[in-house]
């Protein structure tokens, strides 16, 4: 769809009223009535206290709810008047039922941005009622003072959760962007103007075309065109709370997008955008809690062999797979070491076209429960202290893997 088809009247009249703003709060709303009931409060209050000499601008793109999100969102519902009854709240709120895919409702956010000139884009998740008046207000002073073009949160996580950020997306972020940012796809994130209209003029909207690779992009693309990035360290959230669906389903979204972007860097070894950590670190101890069981994940690695293993041949480098064999002798999952060289093999199968990458991420996902398994099998056994540092390294063997191939 072209821009001006994704700017319905309706909303242009809405954006025509409000004119102009400082800072837009935004987020990709579906059936999360419950939940905006507390986070649109959360939002109304920084509009009235922290942030009251700015102009404020809450903006929601409906995905279709039949639930009253957009009633919410609008204030056209009961309990939810302005805190502030001497000040103009605006609320832009319009709900799109045909979207051809839910990339194009981040696409929207950014052209409401764009049209109010706004200074800073807040994105929130709509349902994230850990979402506080202080955070919102910080995020946007950030943005605004200390000229960050985008900022993500950094979320003191477990070792065991997060999974999919820690295992896979921010290693791989790190090791072809240059950046080791702790949330890729953590929301609430900030995005100031010039980034706004930015990724408006190079993302490829075809090429982002759900809600998670939207995010992911905003992460990626200013990476690459060395926009300055920070992370704020907040109190800790869901990973993906706002749309849950399948781990499969949402595992395919993003992975596809990863190795779709890194076959278009070419070879390319770009360099590290300006990097910053904003705030204070956690300086309290965290206490490690106990692991799922690595059985639920190891099962299901271990029962794809049958089927998956001709196709595995054709993926993976020989020495690779040689490395497997003991594993399901030993009824093992699958180490840093291994798991690094399999997501590099998958990288390779993609660039050099062994097969269509909607086959390729089934395929890697089962590899992905074997990770897990072995992830859980190494890390309990480890310090406290150990156990956190584990991601860490992961992270570094990736870097150092990307540093000496030609991918």
């Amino acid at each position: 769809m072209e821009s001006s088809d994704l700017i319905t009247d309706s909303l242009l009249s809405q954006l025509i009223a409000t004119g102009q703003a400082d800072i837009v709060v935004g987020m990709v709303s579906f059936n999360n009535a419950e939940s905006l009931k507390v986070q649109v409060k959360t939002i109304l209050e920084a509009f009235s206290g922290p942030l009251l000499r700015e102009r404020t601008v809450l903006a929601a793109i409906d995905l279709g709810s039949s639930d009253d999100s957009v009633l919410i969102t609008r204030g056209n519902y009961s309990g939810f008047g302005s805190p502030h009854p001497l000040r103009t709240v605006h609320r832009i709120a319009e709900s799109y039922n045909n979207l051809p895919n839910t990339g194009l409702a981040f696409k929207i956010l950014l052209h409401i941005a764009e049209l109010l000139q706004t200074q800073c884009l807040i994105l929130v998740d709509p349902n994230d009622q850990g979402l506080t008046v202080t955070e919102i207000a910080e995020l946007a002073r950030l943005s605004l003072k200390r000229q960050v073009e985008l900022i993500r949160p950094k979320f003191a996580r477990q070792p065991s959760e997060g999974l999919l950020i820690t295992q896979l997306i921010r290693p791989l972020v790190a090791a072809f962007w240059g950046v080791p940012i702790a949330e890729p796809l953590g929301l609430p994130a900030v995005l100031s103007g010039t980034l706004v209209n930015l990724l408006l003029k190079e993302i490829s909207w075809t090429l982002a075309p759900n809600f998670y690779a939207a995010n992911l992009e905003v992460t990626l693309m200013a990476a690459e065109k060395r926009q300055s990035l920070g992370e704020l360290r907040l109190a800790p959230r869901q990973l993906f709370p706002a749309h849950q669906r399948e781990l499969k389903e949402v595992f395919g979204e993003i992975v596809s997008h990863l190795l779709v972007q890194i076959k278009r860097l070419a070879g390319s070894h770009l360099l590290p955008p300006p990097w910053t950590s904003l705030g204070q670190e956690d300086s309290g101890e965290m206490i490690l809690k106990e692991f799922p069981d690595s059985r639920i994940y190891l099962n299901q690695f271990l029962a794809a062999r049958e089927a998956l293993e001709p196709l595995w041949r054709q993926i993976l480098a020989p020495e690779t797979f040689n490395r497997l064999i003991p594993l399901f002798e030993a009824q093992r999952g699958i180490d840093e070491e291994l798991w690094t060289d399999i997501v590099f093999d998958f990288v390779r199968a993609h660039q050099s076209g062994i097969m269509p990458i909607m086959q390729l991420v089934p395929i890697l996902f089962r590899f992905y429960d074997g990770r897990v398994a072995g992830m859980i099998e190494t890390y309990c056994k480890r310090t406290p202290d150990k156990a956190f540092d584990s991601n860490e390294s992961l992270l570094r063997l990736f870097v150092n893997t990307r540093q000496h191939l030609s991918l």
